[in-house]
């Protein structure tokens, strides 16, 4: 498991749960991705994308990555 998770003290990978999805409103599609620990929400994005190709990626990478996704996005408010 990654040291950051393992720096804020967050359990091995098989305690979490990952959500991705979208929707589209009109021309724009609003992608939400989730991170889960023991069924509670510890992150949680919401955003607006122009095209369906980017909502359909960020929800893949989400899911492929969400670890290093999230540490960076960490990283990154702490700056």
């Amino acid at each position: 498991m990654d040291d950051y998770l393992k720096d804020q003290n967050i359990e091995p990978e098989n305690k979490y749960t990952t959500i991705s999805r979208y929707e589209a409103i009109g021309n724009e599609y609003f992608v939400d991705i989730k991170l889960l620990e023991n069924e509670k929400i510890i992150f949680d994005l919401r955003l607006r994308t122009s095209s369906l190709e980017k909502a359909t990626s960020i929800c893949e990478n989400w899911e492929r990555n969400y670890v290093t996704l999230y540490e960076k996005i960490i990283d990154l408010l702490k700056e």
